[in-house]
């Protein structure tokens, strides 16, 4: 983490012991030339981490996108444009059926949708499942999540996440 232009490394671990030696070692290796300090500091409450690593909604799902297209090119997708199909949630179908609407204005279409309110299997709070695609590159897919990431909370929705079919 940068912070008052010094690097901090941040690390957790049960304990203390054995970590000093290493981590010199590998400063002196790696970065010979680099003054450096080790402190030990006990976070019992892991507030530090909560507070200022832990990545923000839209950090975390910057990531799970970041996962999906690696694991998406590892099936040796050719990684052209085409419908990304994303999952939404909401508490109501008159929600859902307004989110939809709006998101039609920006090119997005049904392509399914499921009142879930009878499936044990789901969360009770948001019973109504939609799924809209829209013709989209991979390079925009944060901007895109995001975007609907914050409509459907004020359609009193969740987005749920994204996915495609593999194109060779």
């Amino acid at each position: 983490m940068k912070c008052d232009e010094r690097v901090r490394i941040v690390a957790y671990v049960k304990n203390e012991l054995g970590y000093y030696d290493e981590i010199s070692e590998m400063m002196s290796e790696k970065f010979p030339d680099y003054a450096y300090t080790l402190a030990v500091v006990e976070d019992e409450d892991w507030e530090l981490y909560f507070q200022a690593l832990y990545p923000d909604r839209y950090e975390y799902q910057s990531i799970m996108n970041m996962r999906l297209i690696e694991n998406i090119k590892s099936d040796g997708d050719s990684m052209v444009p085409r419908v990304l199909e994303h999952c939404l949630l909401f508490k109501t179908e008159e929600n859902g059926e307004a989110f939809l609407a709006k998101v039609m204005e920006d090119g997005f279409i049904k392509l399914s949708s499921e009142n879930l309110s009878n499936n044990e299997d789901i969360d009770k709070e948001y019973p109504y499942e939609l799924v809209i695609g829209r013709e989209d590159a991979f390079e925009n897919i944060d901007e895109t999540v995001w975007y609907l990431m914050d409509l459907a909370e004020e359609f009193d929705g969740a987005y749920s996440g994204w996915g495609c079919h593999i194109v060779k």
